[in-house]
């Protein structure tokens, strides 16, 4: 059993809340700018566990970045990640980089679908 199994199964003294908080304290799906309160089920929630120190999260050359690093990613779970992401943010720059990612023979089965998702949803 990989780590990822391993926490998937046993969360940890955190998981005994996962199901009746609908993942808040152990998964929680934010949505909005990253910032000091976001959206959680649509209710404004105090962040405390994301770091953007300096601000810098939202800034246009963080974020060009980001679309820079997809080809450079292996982990099919920062690949899958990162689909999420660009999604969420409809980061339309991010298009090209996903189809080179596209290209490479090895990537994971179930990350190719996600990202000819991504890519469908973001034209």
């Amino acid at each position: 059993m990989d780590i990822f199994e391993k926490i998937a199964k046993h969360m940890g003294p955190i998981g005994q809340h996962h199901k009746w908080s609908h993942g808040y304290f152990s998964f929680p799906k934010l949505e909005g700018d990253i910032a000091p309160h976001m959206n959680f089920r649509g209710k404004e929630h105090l962040v405390w566990s994301l770091n953007n120190y300096l601000g810098l999260a939202n800034h246009p050359e963080v974020r060009q970045g980001l679309v820079q690093s997809i080809t450079q990613q292996d982990s099919p779970l920062l690949q899958s990640a990162i689909a999420d992401v660009m999604l969420k943010l409809q980061e339309k720059r991010s298009v090209k980089s996903f189809e080179d990612l596209l290209k490479q023979k090895n990537l994971n089965p179930g990350v190719r679908d996600k990202i000819k998702q991504t890519i469908t949803q973001l034209i």
